[in-house]
């Protein structure tokens, strides 16, 4: 009878099947990031995340330049600055759960529509040069961020389209 429970026993559950998108993570963000120590992973995500801050307002000083037709020099100081900021976390909670949190079920499709609309932020001011491709790419790409940062605060998805839905409403009337 080895090996079968008996009536009332305590068992432990079966082991969960792995996720596809938590073991993509991890075969792509190995964690040979040497060890750091906790006042170093401090310093290293101030640093990357208030030079992806500077970087990204930095590119407000391009928006005339976005105005006249020339989107690259905004385009691109705010993607890249956003880039770093989003980075930064790697240094607090290590590539691989910086992987796993961005491909969580509530956050992968906002996961995917930012990093598409950074690719395509950089495909319309490198390859194609469209301006309003370009603006269309980088509002895109603001809207994905904020659902993006709104996903890890309790109930912020909920409020932010309450608020977007009384803005609308208030606009049509």
């Amino acid at each position: 009878l080895a090996g079968v429970p008996l009536p009332g026993a305590i068992t432990t559950p079966a082991e969960p099947p792995p996720d596809p998108a938590f073991e993509l993570c991890r075969r792509h963000c190995p964690c040979s990031c040497p060890k750091l120590s906790y006042s170093a992973r401090l310093m290293g995500f101030a640093v990357c995340f208030l030079l992806g801050c500077v970087l990204s307002l930095s590119s407000l000083t391009s928006v005339t330049q976005l105005i006249l037709g020339n989107p690259r020099p905004f385009a691109t100081k705010y993607t890249v600055g956003n880039m770093i900021s989003i980075c930064s976390s790697m240094f607090v909670m290590g590539p691989t759960t910086q992987c796993h949190n961005m491909m969580h079920p509530d956050r992968r499709g906002a996961t995917a529509l930012y990093l598409l609309s950074m690719a395509g932020t950089f495909a319309s001011v490198t390859l194609v040069r469209v301006g309003a491709l370009t603006l269309v790419c980088v509002v895109v790409q603001m809207s994905a961020l904020l659902w993006y940062v709104f996903s890890y605060v309790p109930y912020g998805r909920a409020c932010l389209r309450r608020c977007c839905n009384s803005t609308l409403r208030l606009a049509t009337q």
